[in-house]
């Protein structure tokens, strides 16, 4: 059907929300009529030589994206990205992913959209979360590390907006709760990797995972979808992130110094690469293994992701996807692969050793301030020799 103008007020009426299926559940062949967030608008030319609208929609399910065939010049004018509009369109797939045709598009009254149904968000428990990152940095034994984190995790006003901002504007991790869900990730990985590879310093590996994105607090703000601050735009959440850590700990009586350094290093290295963005490359240990940590999580988020997306597409691979540049195998069986969907999504079981719960910033620990600390020898094997010196003061 071709798009027509909409109401003469400017404003469609909202269709039943009964009726509504979430972005998620959509089907090829089915049609919707339903507001949806329009978070990319771009007009583009095709191989005809007609323009052509490319359009992102999505509710808190998920993202689809748009074509509006007809009419471009009249239709796009009357809304923007960041615009509630009701939809009319059919459900198609296109390179193995689905599409909207939209028919039409209307804006509608924004103050009767109910924005919680719009914001992706977690969905982990952030309760859960915050009481497993407490847990965490309770466990430290590097007490000036320690007070590090719970100046934050105790700060009120801090952690209601890390607690909401993403952990990216696209490709992982992009909804509401998303940093904490990747900061205590990571963390749980830290954990292991740090029980395997003995050497490595566990409490500046988990402080590192706790401050490497900490940036995003001030570099993303979160209304109705993920955007660019101007101090994240002007300064990025690397140098925000260091600032942070920086100004917490030189109000922390005797913080050491060389492990502010070590700590600043992880930070501004944790990109891993020059061209991604680190203005150094990682070059202790410790920063090392954050990197990669932080790629890893971010790259099967993002995995996990496509293939929530591509529930209901036929095929064996996804679209082309530029986080990892080529598409991607979704497996020769989409009964098993749905049921390994559902089980990658179910809340994770017992994770890691324990560590002692803390309400608070715990009490000094015996030992050193900042030292290589001992990891639990894997099964079957004794540890030999003396346990590393400290490398940090």
């Amino acid at each position: 059907m071709p798009p027509q103008p909409g109401p003469a007020n400017g404003l469609a009426e909202l269709p039943d929300p009964a009726l509504a299926v979430p972005v998620a559940d959509l089907r090829d062949g089915t049609t919707i009529d339903q507001v949806l967030l329009v978070t990319e608008k771009e007009k583009r030319m095709g191989q005809s030589g007609k323009f052509y609208g490319h359009l992102q929609f999505r509710d808190k399910s998920g993202e689809i994206s748009g074509r509006l065939w007809d009419k471009v010049e009249l239709i796009f004018p009357r809304f923007e990205a960041g615009h509630f509009v009701r939809v009319r369109a059919e459900v198609k797939t296109f390179n193995n992913r689905l599409q909207l045709n939209v028919g039409r598009i209307d804006p509608v009254d924004e103050a009767r959209v109910n924005l919680s149904e719009f914001l992706p968000h977690t969905r982990k428990s952030v309760a859960a979360l915050e009481a497993r990152l407490r847990e965490i940095a309770g466990g430290l034994r590097s007490e000036p590390l320690r007070a590090l984190l719970f100046a934050f995790l105790d700060d009120v006003e801090f952690m209601a907006v890390f607690k909401k901002v993403p952990a990216a504007k696209r490709n992982h991790h992009a909804w509401v709760g998303g940093l904490l869900e990747h900061v205590v990730s990571l963390s749980e990985a830290a954990l292991r990797i740090t029980g395997w590879y003995r050497f490595l310093d566990a409490d500046l590996v988990l402080a590192g995972v706790f401050f490497h994105d900490l940036g995003k607090v001030r570099e993303l703000a979160v209304d109705r979808m993920p955007e660019y601050t101007d101090e994240g735009r002007l300064v990025g959440h690397i140098s925000i992130g260091v600032q942070l850590a920086t100004e917490r700990a030189m109000k922390l009586p005797g913080f050491p110094a060389p492990l502010l350094l070590a700590l600043q290093h992880i930070i501004l290295s944790h990109h891993g690469e020059l061209a991604f963005g680190s203005p150094v490359l990682p070059q202790t240990p410790e920063a090392v293994a954050v990197a990669f940590l932080d790629n890893l999580d971010a790259k099967l988020s993002a995995f996990e992701q496509l293939l929530l997306d591509h529930q209901g597409v036929p095929g064996n691979w996804t679209s082309y996807t530029n986080i990892f540049s080529r598409p991607l195998f979704r497996g020769v069986d989409p009964a098993a692969d749905a049921e390994r969907r559902a089980a990658w999504t179910a809340p994770p079981g017992p994770a890691g050793p324990p560590t002692p719960s803390k309400a608070s910033a715990p009490a000094p620990a015996p030992a050193p301030a900042h030292t290589r600390q001992p990891r639990a020898a894997p099964p079957g094997e004794e540890r030999k020799g003396k346990d590393g010196a400290s490398l940090f003061g």
